[in-house]
C-alpha cells in the first residue's frame, strides 16, 4: 500500500510524521515555513489515517515510511515526529542509523515506557466510549486529554475532526479486513548507534509517561539536545504553532542547510561594499568577529543594513544568485542562493529616533528597533576588521525567549570577554542548561 503525502521545496529532505491523535495536517502551521526554507518536506499520513486507506493485512508504520522513502528516491533524511510519528522515526533511526541526517521528537513515545495512572484512566475513558459507539465523545476526549492549556478552539476542533475521523477509517477496516496495528517493538539501546543530531521536546503539561520518555531520549541519543517547552502539552505544534516552528526550523537548518563560513561572509561583504551598501554584522557571526575567532559553524549571515541601501543591497544579491525566501517579519528578509546559504537581513531606518516603552532611544520608524549607539563597534573576520553591533546589544538581544547551547556559549564568551553583565533571565536560563 502507497501511503497518502505531500511534497514540496528543494533542499535536504525533511519527513513529518503525525501523532495518531491526528493525521498529516497537524503540519499545516509548520508547512509554508519548513518547505520555502531551503527544504524538500515530506508529509504523510499512516494507514487508516487521513487520506491513507486502512490495512487489509499486516503491516508495521517503519516500513511503510521507508517504501515511501524508497520510492521517492530519498538516501537520507531527517524525520521530524509528534508523539507516535516520533516513536516510528525512532524506529527507523534504530534499524537505519546511516539513513538519518537529524531528528526532531516532540513529545514522542517509546515501546517500553512505562503506563503512569493518568494514562490508564485515559485510557478507559476511551474504552468505555467505544465501547457505547460514542466515536465523536471519544475524538472530544483525545482533543482534551492531549492539547495543552494554550491551546485555542481551533486547534480542539482540528484535532477532534482528525481523530474521528481516523477513528472511522479504522472502525471501518477493521469490520472489512480485521484489526492490524502498525506499531512494532526495537529495543531502544539501539539508538546509541545513531550519530544524527536530535532535538527532543517535551511538554510541562503532557502526561508523565512521555516526560519521562523525554528525559530517557536525552541519554539514549549520543547527539541529543533536550528541552522542555513550559507552556506545551503533547502537541506543542498545535498549542503555540509559530514557536514550535521557529524551534523546528532553526534546528533543521543549523543541521542541514550549508554553513556559511568565513570565506562566505568575506566574499559577501565584498559583495555589500561594491554595492554601497552601509552594513553590519550582527547574530552568530558578530559574535565571532568581536571575539576576534571563529567559535562554531554558523548556518547563515545575519547583517544590519541601512534602510535607505534596500534596493541597491536586495540588486546586488540578486545578480549574485540569491533570492529572497520567506519573511520573518517586517524589516526582517531572509535571501538564499542556490547552495543554500542564507543571508538574514535586518533593516535599520537611520531617518528618525524614538523613546521605546523602556525609555531607550531607538532608530526608526521604518527599521527594527536597535537602540541608538547600537552599531558602533567593530570586529574581525580572517583579519579584515568589519563593523558591528555593540556586545551590549548582543547580550541584550539573547532575551525574552529560551536560549539554546548556541545562544548561551555566545552570551558567556561577550560576558567574559567585555565584561557585559548578564540578565537576571539570562542567568536562571543558563543554570537551567547546566
Amino acid at each position: 500500500m502507497k501511503l497518502t503525502y505531500d511534497l514540496a521545496g528543494t533542499g535536504p529532505t525533511v519527513l513529518l510524521l503525525h501523532s495518531t491523535v491526528c493525521d498529516r495536517r497537524m503540519w499545516d502551521p509548520q508547512w509554508p515555513t519548513l518547505t520555502g526554507a531551503g527544504l524538500r518536506v515530506v508529509r504523510c499520513d499512516f494507514r487508516g489515517y487521513g487520506d491513507t486507506p486502512a490495512a487489509d493485512g499486516p503491516f508495521t508504520d517503519a516500513e511503510d515510511v521507508l517504501e515511501l522513502l524508497d520510492g521517492l528516491g530519498v538516501q537520507r533524511a531527517a524525520l521530524v515526529g509528534s508523539s507516535y510519528g516520533g516513536r516510528v522515526a525512532l524506529e527507523l533511526a534504530a534499524r537505519a542509523p546511516e539513513r538519518i541526517t537529524a531528528l526532531a521528537l516532540l513529545c514522542a513515545g517509546l515501546p517500553d515506557q512505562g503506563t503512569s495512572p493518568e494514562l490508564i484512566a485515559y485510557d478507559e475513558q476511551e474504552t468505555e466510549l467505544f465501547e457505547r459507539g460514542d466515536l465523536s465523545g471519544a475524538a472530544a476526549l483525545n482533543a482534551r486529554t492531549w492539547l495543552g492549556p494554550d491551546a485555542g478552539p481551533q486547534a480542539h476542533a482540528l484535532v477532534a475532526k482528525m481523530q474521528l475521523h481516523a477513528f472511522e477509517v479504522q472502525v471501518a477496516g477493521a469490520q472489512e479486513h480485521g484489526e492490524h496495528y502498525g506499531d512494532h517493538d526495537f529495543d531502544p539501546a539501539a539508538l546509541a548507534a545513531v550519530r544524527a543530531p536530535a532535538l527532543v521536546l517535551s511538554g510541562a503539561y503532557d502526561l508523565p509517561d512521555f516526560r519521562t520518555t523525554a528525559a530517557r531520549l536525552a541519554s539514549l541519543l549520543p547527539e541529543a539536545s533536550a528541552r522542555e517547552l513550559p507552556w506545551a502539552g503533547h502537541l506543542p505544534g498545535l498549542e503555540r504553532p509559530a514557536e514550535t516552528t521557529q524551534l523546528l526550523l532553526d534546528f533543521l537548518t543549523e543541521h542541514l542547510l550549508p554553513t556559511m563560513t568565513a570565506h562566505d561572509v568575506l566574499d559577501l561583504w565584498g559583495l555589500f561594499e561594491r554595492a554601497g551598501a552601509r552594513v553590519w554584522l550582527d547574530g552568530g557571526w558578530g559574535v565571532d568577529a568581536l571575539l576576534g575567532e571563529e567559535t562554531r559553524p554558523h548556518g547563515d549571515l545575519d547583517i544590519a543594513v541601512d534602510s535607505r541601501d534596500a534596493d541597491r543591497l536586495r540588486q546586488a544579491l540578486g545578480e549574485a544568485g540569491f533570492q529572497e525566501i520567506r519573511d520573518d517579519g517586517p524589516f526582517n528578509p531572509v535571501f538564499a542562493d542556490a547552495a543554500g546559504r542564507l543571508v538574514d537581513i535586518h533593516y535599520v531606518d537611520f531617518t528618525a529616533t524614538a523613546l521605546d516603552q523602556h525609555g531607550t532611544r531607538i532608530h526608526g520608524p521604518g527599521g527594527l528597533a536597535y537602540p541608538v549607539g547600537s552599531l558602533t563597534a567593530t570586529g574581525t573576520v580572517l583579519g579584515k576588521v568589519l563593523p558591528c553591533v555593540t556586545a551590549g546589544f548582543q547580550v541584550a538581544a539573547h532575551a525574552g525567549y529560551a536560549i539554546d547551547a548556541n545562544d548561551a556559549r555566545d552570551v558567556l564568551a561577550l560576558h567574559h570577554r567585555f565584561g557585559v553583565p548578564l540578565l537576571p533571565e539570562q542567568l536562571v536560563l543558563l543554570a537551567g542548561l547546566g
